[in-house]
């Protein structure tokens, strides 16, 4: 027999938060590579399936690392409807 389980948002943000750190510690939040770019392009931030941060950017720009970070934080967050102030990552 099935039982029906009643979560407030609160319980449901709280079960999320904690499987993803739990994901994090399994394996890499991000994986990072540095391309060769033609032209000075900001770079590029997804989400693979297995919500993993995917992040491009241009050889030698460090600071637009730092901002692809955040931003692919901001994605993820949004993906698991979670407040972007709240950083599970430490970030």
């Amino acid at each position: 027999m099935k039982k029906v389980i009643r979560l407030t948002e609160r319980d449901l943000t709280r079960i999320v938060k904690r499987t993803i750190r739990e994901m994090e510690k399994d394996r890499p939040l991000f994986d990072i590579e540095a391309v060769d770019c033609d032209s000075p392009i900001e770079g590029h931030v997804d989400i693979d399936d297995d919500n993993m941060i995917v992040i491009r950017y241009c050889r030698g720009n460090k600071e637009d690392l730092e901002y692809l970070k955040e931003k692919g934080i901001k994605l993820l967050h949004k993906r698991f409807s979670l407040p972007d102030e709240d950083s599970t990552f430490g970030y």
